[in-house]
């Protein structure tokens, strides 16, 4: 009988000691994966950062091209505007250079009347 209950005691102590090792062994399997999780969401983290960075970076460059399109659309308006003042310039001085000569011939033929007259 003392072996029986030896042997009892003996088996009641190797459960316990298995209870015992499972459980420190699920606890750090627990462990392990909340490192694992916290450790993911540092990197998520980083991601999120990132991408809010570079979000950032588009939407301000995306302002900044329709700055710039809306700068050239101004530039071709300016542009066309002086290049129609050009054509008009341009002909007016035509016209006077025109009305030059004329006057310059008409000068000469005034000029040579009163030669005329004057002889």
């Amino acid at each position: 009988m003392i072996d029986f209950i030896k042997i009892k005691t003996h088996k009641k102590f190797e459960k316990s000691c298995l209870d015992t090792f499972s459980t420190q062994y699920k606890n750090n399997k627990i462990s392990n994966a909340r490192l694992a999780y916290h450790s993911l969401l540092g990197e998520v983290a980083e991601y999120q950062k990132k991408f809010s960075g570079i979000t950032e970076d588009l939407e301000s460059n995306h302002s900044m091209m329709l700055g710039l399109v809306e700068k050239n659309s101004s530039l071709r308006q300016s542009l066309n505007s002086v290049s129609q003042e050009l054509v008009v310039t341009q002909t007016e001085r035509r016209n006077i250079e025109g009305a030059r000569e004329k006057l310059k011939s008409e000068l000469v033929e005034i000029e040579n009347q009163l030669r005329d007259t004057a002889s």
